[in-house]
């Protein structure tokens, strides 16, 4: 027989006697414990000694007993529990459901009781003690009041509660307090999962390493930027016949040992393959961006270099000045910086991770303590076997912690899908994935500025990798969330979409933000350019997101009005449909 209750719900009474200054050697007289017991955690404490102590506490408070005790009850441990795990599920019936079926037959085993739903938002409860027991009017009237006032401790409204206490048992009819909004619900869940102690001391662990890494990254994101700035390019100067000046750089690069070997050298010799060629370092001038040009390299083979040329004037002649880049070294330099932004984009996600975990991981915990409680007895020895209620009550635990670790695991495989490298694989994707993807991890960083309109539907199928997308649209939403001041949520917006332009699927991601000048926009999609203060980016985001998509098949483009917002276009080729 269960004729106990675990010794932590006399805790919060022994923080109300010892407040009091009450003689604790005469408030524990001819029972087994002390209060020093009572603090050293869970042990089985005989329901008539538990009865014994409260009537005592009754006695010596009288008509203060009840909000004496409602107030040790509100600050202890217990309601911390309640908050945390109850907390999660944000509604008064959830709530009264975990009171029923897990707290109380966990914490009062002693208890017979039986639960009548009246109504949606009423139910009554029948509880008592076996008639072999001792009586205890106040624990009963006490029920009554932690019934009434346990919504608070999640932030909601009292319940009504008409009860009809006696000696050995009582009867509570309930009315529940109204639901939390949506918003609410989510706001709530959010601060009562990352109460968890447990999780909290493993996520600031983990954050100070992110924050680490990050300081890390950050700083060889610097060294790496000098390194891009101040490293020589070939530059080669030619008039219509020969080349007139060349630097090493550019003698390394087409094999030679030094510049002054290419010094007079005919400008013909250097082509390669010129009629085929959309472009050669002449026709170079006519666009004002580097364009690919194949030269011929001193053992007679191609190279595949980046050309910039303009017109100028050399040493009194007409000549044409052409800056040359290694095409290997730039794509190390942007798989690099795609590295860099990745690994940061990692980190910037370390709340979201925090929002999706803690949730499963709050619930195993409490479950794993039931578990610990019922089982500590048959392994220390006290108890030789579990009755079959009980085992059954832990098989559902442990089924709630395979589950909580499920979900856990989930969010993992996710995580992973955003942070691996996969190269350039290509699949046919649907782009909700995409966008689904990315909300995933920063729906409440969002939530926090702005408020959220989702406009996402099927547009057709596009063959693109998925991953680099997704990481595209998350640094795309980490823009518009920083490009709004907090304190403001109510009055901006963000907005995500997807539709069909022709023979393209588009994803936008809309602001109402401070918005990008004129100005400024002309070097948006430079690389280490950033219109945010230094050291509060990276200026690789949109530089990585635009070559990734020209990689793909697809464009970036930036439609933005300083003070009033900025839109991001991502635009894909569909597949097309057979037949």
């Amino acid at each position: 027989m269960k004729d106990y209750v675990l010794s932590r719900a006399l805790s919060p009474l022994i923080e109300v006697a010892e407040r009091h200054g009450m003689d604790e050697d005469e408030m524990v007289r001819g029972l087994s414990f002390r209060h020093a017991d009572i603090r050293r955690g869970y042990w089985h404490l005989p329901w008539n000694e538990f009865a014994c102590y409260l009537n005592r506490l009754e006695e010596a408070l009288g008509d203060d007993f009840i909000a004496e005790a409602i107030k040790a009850f509100h600050k202890d441990d217990s309601f911390a529990i309640f908050r945390r795990v109850g907390g999660l599920f944000c509604s008064p019936a959830r709530y009264y459901w975990m009171v029923n079926n897990y707290f109380t037959p966990m914490m009062f085993p002693v208890l017979e009781s039986k639960v009548e739903q009246l109504g949606p938002r009423r139910q009554r409860i029948t509880t008592g003690v076996p008639e072999e027991l001792d009586e205890c009017l106040g624990y009963f009237r006490l029920s009554a009041e932690v019934l009434r006032v346990g919504p608070t401790v999640l932030g909601m409204k009292p319940a009504r509660v008409a009860a009809d206490c006696r000696p050995r048992g009582a009867t509570f009819d309930v009315e529940f307090p109204p639901s939390l909004s949506l918003f609410a619900r989510g706001r709530r869940m959010l601060d009562n999962a990352l109460s968890s102690r447990r999780f909290m001391e493993e996520f600031v662990e983990q954050g100070e390493s992110l924050e680490q890494s990050y300081s890390i990254l950050q700083s060889t994101e610097e060294g790496f930027r000098r390194l891009v700035e101040r490293s020589p390019e070939g530059i080669v100067i030619f008039d219509r016949e020969e080349v007139v000046f060349a630097n090493d750089a550019a003698a390394d690069l087409l094999g030679w040992e030094q510049a002054a070997d290419l010094l007079g050298h005919p400008l013909d010799s250097l082509r390669e393959g010129a009629a085929e060629e959309e472009y050669d370092l002449y026709s170079a001038v006519e666009v004002d961006h580097p364009v690919p040009v194949s030269i011929r390299g001193r053992d007679g083979r191609p190279i595949a270099l980046e050309a910039s040329s303009i017109e100028s004037v050399f040493m009194g002649r007409e000549v044409w000045i052409s800056q040359l880049r290694d095409v290997a070294f730039r794509n190390d330099v942007i798989s690099r910086a795609l590295e860099v932004d990745r690994l940061i984009t990692m980190g910037t996600l370390a709340a979201g991770i925090s929002h999706e975990i803690s949730n499963p991981i709050t619930y195993v915990q409490t479950n794993l303590e039931y578990i610990f409680e019922e089982l500590q007895g048959v392994l220390s020895g006290e108890v030789n076997e579990l009755d079959r209620e009980t085992r059954e009550e832990v098989l559902e635990a442990l089924n709630v912690c395979r589950e909580g670790t499920q979900r856990a695991a989930a969010v993992t495989r996710d995580l992973k899908s955003v942070g691996r490298d996969t190269s350039d694989a290509i699949e046919l994707v649907d782009l909700r994935d995409a966008v689904e993807g990315a909300l995933q991890w920063t729906r409440s960083d969002i939530i926090q500025r702005a408020q959220l309109v989702s406009d996402v539907k099927q547009v057709g199928l596009v063959a693109t990798n998925l991953p680099r997308i997704q990481q595209i649209v998350l640094n795309l939403i980490l823009n518009a969330i920083k490009a709004i001041e907090p304190g403001h949520r109510m009055d901006n917006e963000i907005r995500l979409s997807t539709y069909r332009r022709d023979d393209r699927a588009i994803i936008e991601v809309s602001d109402t933000g401070r918005g990008i000048s004129a100005a400024q926009m002309e070097r948006v999609f430079e690389p280490f350019y950033t219109t945010r203060p230094r050291g509060e980016g990276t200026g690789l985001g949109l530089f990585i997101s635009k070559n990734i998509l020209e990689r793909l098949g697809g464009t970036l483009t930036l439609d933005s009005i300083e003070g009033e917002g900025t839109t991001a276009r991502i635009a894909i080729p569909l597949e097309r449909e057979d037949g």
